[in-house]
């Protein structure tokens, strides 16, 4: 019995907090995944990421959980879910769907409305939020898609060359047809 409480005592203590986690993903290009999974109270995780030139940004995080109605009992939710990207707060949607009589699946969607323009150099994704008693996850994708910069050609020295001495040839022929 002793045993018993001391065991239940440390998962109470385990479960009662999740450590913020910074994750580095480097130069991104394209889409990589994201995710972590958190357990019983407040968290705040960051994905650093480098971009190596202009580019358009867009995240998507989901968090699915289910609650069963006659209980109240929600398993794997993520409450006060929030996410920003550069201090840019995402959109939260949420959506729910009867699994079965009595239970119901929830969908939390955090999303960029439209792509963010960010230029080369540091950048991070914050997500947080707070889990229930349970373990609690979430899934989603940080897309980095190169912006094209358009190129401005300048005319080269014998450009200006052919236009002057264009100007001067119609010049002459004008004054020659007035003579």
């Amino acid at each position: 019995m002793k045993l018993t409480l001391i065991a239940a005592a440390a998962l109470a203590l385990s479960v009662g907090a999740h450590a913020d986690a910074t994750f580095d993903l480097g130069t991104v290009a394209g889409t990589l995944p994201v995710g972590d999974t958190v357990f019983a109270g407040s968290f705040a995780d960051t994905y650093n990421f480098n971009v190596a030139s202009l580019s358009s940004v867009t995240a998507v995080v989901l968090n699915t959980s289910y609650l069963i109605e006659s209980s109240g009992l929600s398993l794997g939710k993520i409450g006060l879910f929030a996410a920003s990207l550069d201090g840019i707060p995402l959109t939260l949607s949420v959506a729910t769907t009867s699994l079965s009589p009595g239970i119901d699946t929830i969908v939390q969607k955090l999303f960029v409305n439209s792509p963010i323009p960010m230029f080369a150099g540091a950048h991070s994704l914050t997500i947080g939020g707070v889990g229930d008693a349970f373990s609690s996850a979430y899934t989603g994708s940080l897309t980095v898609t190169a912006v094209p910069v358009p190129v401005t050609v300048a005319p080269e020295p014998e450009t200006y060359v052919l236009f002057l001495a264009g100007l001067g040839a119609i010049g002459l022929a004008k004054r020659r047809r007035n003579a």
